[in-house]
């Protein structure tokens, strides 16, 4: 009997301690199981609908237009190269029948941000130089700038109409060569600074072709009225001369 007793209390004591090892004994080996988290590409996810807000609008990177415009120094027509760089070269058709031509070069940077209710606030900066040739020959240098406002109505995925409207002012400074008076005479040159101002509207179809990148298309009308601030008159520089513009642009935007 004592035999039996102490078999069944050592039985006793290993089931205690197995119990003991099973509930609360020797901890389990760390797992070596390497958990990645994935983060989406920035490249991948969905692009805002155009117009949406805090989207920035790089506008007219590098385009083309063909225009047609009247004013004091005669009509024009053409095609001209737009953009942030611009460069233009062309006939120039005067009132009195003569035919000249008009060089330009010209640094127009153009930005426009996007607000609620996709309504858009911009602006273009316009510094331009220009020569005109023909009897008298024109250097004209002008520096202004155009504020405006517009509103985005998407049409289709990756489509969208963009109108906007727009004011201007420029001042300009102008420098008239001398007249042949004959006997090798010449009068002299005639120096002026005028002050411009102008109205604008367009409709623009805008196409995304990838995240950053977009193309344009479509008319603009512009009115424009010039004033003699200082210095004498020409046949270019009157004491108040208009134009009237209109042009069909296609270009590049970038958007932010």
């Amino acid at each position: 009997m004592k035999r039996s007793s102490s078999g069944a209390l050592v039985s006793a004591i290993l089931l205690l301690a197995s119990t003991a090892n099973a509930e609360g004994g020797t901890p389990a080996p760390p797992s070596t199981e390497v958990r990645t988290i994935e983060t989406p590409d920035p490249a991948s996810r969905p692009k805002p609908a155009f117009g949406s807000p805090g989207t920035l609008v790089l506008d007219d990177v590098l385009g083309l237009a063909a225009y047609s415009s009247s004013g004091a120094l005669g009509t024009a027509s053409g095609l001209r190269q737009t953009g942030w760089l611009r460069f233009s070269d062309g006939k120039l058709d005067q009132p009195d029948g003569t035919t000249g031509r008009s060089t330009s070069f010209g640094f127009a940077p153009s930005v426009d941000v996007f607000l609620a209710g996709r309504l858009s606030l911009g602006g273009q900066l316009m510094l331009s130089s220009e020569s005109v040739h023909f009897g008298n020959d024109l250097a004209l240098v002008t520096a202004g700038l155009a504020p405006r406002i517009g509103m985005a109505f998407p049409l289709t995925e990756g489509l969208a109409l963009w109108t906007r409207i727009s004011g201007s002012v420029a001042v300009g400074h102008a420098v008239v060569g001398g007249q042949e008076l004959g006997a090798g005479q010449t009068s002299p040159a005639v120096r002026s600074t005028t002050l411009a101002w102008g109205l604008g509207a367009n409709a623009m179809l805008v196409a995304n072709l990838g995240r950053w990148v977009a193309l344009t298309f479509g008319p603009t009308l512009s009115y424009g009225k010039t004033d003699l601030v200082e210095g004498g008159q020409s046949v270019f520089t009157q004491g108040a001369s208009r134009s009237v513009a209109f042009a069909t642009s296609g270009g590049i935007a970038i958007i932010l």
